[in-house]
């Protein structure tokens, strides 16, 4: 018959370590630990987005590398 307690035990052993701990308990924890951001996050400022640029030579060598076919000699 299982105790309310050892229910318990057997949740909180399932859960992820920042739901368990109110700090790291390894140097390897410590990366990553803190997720939320610093800043909100702005999409229409320009200088924190730079968004991928296509011009006549990008797509030349785009359509190249698709292809795998050696471009120069």
């Amino acid at each position: 018959m299982l105790t309310t307690n050892f229910l318990k035990v057997i949740h909180r052993s399932r859960l992820e370590p920042m739901k368990k701990y109110t700090h790291p308990q390894t140097e390897s924890q410590e990366i990553g630990w803190n997720t939320t951001p610093l800043i909100d996050s702005d999409r229409t400022d320009r200088r924190l987005n730079s968004y991928r640029k296509n011009t006549e030579l990008t797509n030349y060598m785009e359509a190249a590398w698709r292809l795998n076919k050696p471009i120069f000699p």
